[in-house]
Parts: C-alpha cells; structure tokens; sequence
C-alpha cells in the first residue's frame, strides 16, 4: 500500500468541498489572537500561550519526492472554504497527476488569516498529529479537518484525530496548551514575510500563482509552465 492510499484509507471519502470563486478568504492580518469577532466561538487559550511544549520547530509537512524539480507550496487556514475546495478536490489530483511521476514536492503551510479561533486551534492539533503520529497521519487528519469545517469543534477535533490513530486527547491537549504554536507562527509569518494576504495562495518554484478560473486550473497551469523551464 503507497502512502497516498494508506493516508486516503484513513479517513472516509471525500466531501464535495465548497463552491468557489478565485477570491480567495481574506481576514485581518493583525488580529491573530482572537480571530473574527463575528466566527464561531472556540477557546481563547489556544491563541494565547506560545509554543508552551515545543522544543524546536517542526519540519514543514510535505508529499512527494524533495528531489522533484518543482515545488509547490500552499498557505492554507483551516476554516477557509476555499482552502476546502482545495485540499478535498484538487490536491488529490495534484497527487495523482503530478506527486506520483516524482516531478512535483508538495509543501503545507499554515497560514491561520485567522477567520476565528479554529483557524489556530486545527492548526495546532494538526501539528501535534504530526509530532506524535507522523506525516500520513497529519495528511489524513488535515483532509478530515477540512471535511467537519462546517462544525468544528473540540469534539470534531478528537473525532478525526482519534480515526486517524491519534491520541485525541493528547491533540486536544496540546492544541490548546499552544505546544506548537511556534511552528505554526513561523509559516505564518514567512507568508506574510512574501506577502501572502489570504487564502489559499501558492508559490510554485518560489513564484506566486495568479489564481483565474479554479483551483485546479490555476495549480494545473502553474506546475505545467514549471515544468516545461
């Protein structure tokens, strides 16, 4: 069984994601520790403790080969509809069509605008699914994160990381705790550093994607022109 399949078998099948337009979500860059006023409620403390457990930072989650001659890089908040439509409908296919011949690197970056505190919570208990369980498993657990967008929650929290083969409690736990709150502060702020304000954007070889069309056109479009230099 490759990763690709073990990581999909984890988790159910994909939703249809949301309808989209290339606008992209936009929020306010400035307010990182609450999020919208106007978002779903989640718990404050999360946004408020920095890297309390974290020793260092944790490597950027990747699929693919790290010697494909490209390298796309997505910034990406986990409560972002667009960012939905991404990760459930067009990223399988930039794996099938592209990570599986080894002509393209995929890197995740967290980029919480916030939209409200769930954009920092999932960040962080995604990470932690990735320090304690691995890559495959923080795959499966961003794919089932994005599929219970629309009720996220402590308890949504747990329930993917418990059918992903995580100690939900301990995701919970260091979420809220901002055990690595660093991490995902540094991706955040190395795409405000490139001028990222909103999501998803996408740097491919280092250089943005202008988003037209879908998703799927503008990744599609990007990699092939990547290619072909």
């Amino acid at each position: 069984m490759t990763k690709q399949t073990s990581r999909r078998w984890l988790l159910r099948g994909l939703g249809a994601g949301a309808v989209t337009t290339l606008a992209g979500c936009m929020g306010n860059l400035t307010n990182d520790a609450s999020g919208d006023a106007n978002g779903p409620k989640g718990d404050q403390q999360a946004a408020e403790k920095p890297g309390a457990a974290e020793s260092s930072l944790l490597a950027s989650p990747a699929l693919g080969s790290a010697n494909a001659p490209v390298t796309i890089e997505a910034y990406t908040d986990y409560m972002c509809g667009h960012c939905s439509t991404f990760h459930l409908q067009t990223l399988p296919k930039v794996e099938d069509k592209y990570l599986s011949t080894g002509d393209v690197y995929y890197v995740h970056r967290d980029f919480p605008i916030p939209l409200s505190e769930w954009s920092w919570n999932a960040a962080m208990a995604g990470r932690s699914v990735q320090a304690n369980e691995g890559m495959d498993a923080f795959f499966a657990f961003t794919e089932g994160a994005y599929e219970e967008q629309a009720d996220m929650s402590w308890s949504a929290i747990e329930r993917v990381a418990r059918r992903v083969g995580a100690d939900a409690k301990r995701v919970v736990a260091d979420a809220k705790d901002g055990a690595y709150r660093s991490t995902v502060d540094a991706d955040r702020q190395s795409g405000i550093d490139r001028g990222v304000r909103g999501t998803p954007t996408f740097f491919v070889n280092g250089k943005e994607l202008v988003p037209e069309k879908s998703w799927w056109y503008t990744v599609d479009t990007g990699l092939q022109a990547a290619l072909k230099e």
